[in-house]
């Protein structure tokens, strides 16, 4: 979970740092939306009621994980420019 918080912190850093008007302020809470639910579902995941709901909260994670990916990569298309921005999501 570590990595999660790790993650969520710097994709807060990311937004923060993209150009002013790069991002609408919708697009830019979907993203932060996205990204902090991987780490909160695996967070729900240790307390499942049941393996069934364990196995849920995991697989509803990486359905995150995958929005997260692809706002990321519009990210990295709508703002070439910001070469340290392009730098961090191309890791």
């Amino acid at each position: 979970m570590d990595r999660c918080l790790l993650f969520s912190t710097k994709v807060y850093a990311l937004l923060e740092a993209l150009p002013p008007g790069c991002l609408g302020p919708k697009m830019r809470d979907q993203v932060m939306a996205s990204a902090s639910s991987i780490g909160a579902n695996m967070a729900e995941a240790r307390s499942a009621q049941s393996r069934a709901d364990y196995i849920s909260k995991f697989e509803i994670a990486l359905k995150e994980a995958r929005e997260t990916d692809f706002h990321l990569a519009f990210i990295r298309n709508v703002a070439p420019e910001a070469k340290e921005l392009q730098a961090w999501l191309a890791k």
